[in-house]
């Protein structure tokens, strides 16, 4: 679990820096984020409920603290929100 922790963190971070450098909009980033989320939640695969929202609430608790930071520029932390924010929305396909 700490290991699937570490690297979808790592991932997030990775997006707010490719967001910072203006390589995607905030339609691309918000598309990044579902995609993120998704795929966060399936490497969770068939964990138990509890664990899966421990989980995500741990994630979204880490980014959230990341975006705080200082040190980040604005748009690091406004990415590093929607990434946040997207862990607990249910996509619209």
């Amino acid at each position: 679990m700490n290991e699937t922790f570490d690297l979808f963190r790592g991932r997030a971070l990775k997006i707010a820096r490719q967001y910072d450098t203006d390589h995607m909009t905030f339609a691309d980033l918000t598309g990044m984020a579902d995609d993120y989320a998704a795929a966060f939640h399936e490497a969770l695969g068939n964990s138990p409920d509890e664990i899966r929202q421990q989980a995500a609430t741990r994630l979204q608790e880490k980014l959230l603290q990341e975006s705080n930071a200082s040190g980040h520029s604005t748009k690091i932390s406004e990415a590093l929100l929607e990434l946040a924010a997207s862990l607990n929305r249910i996509p619209i396909y």
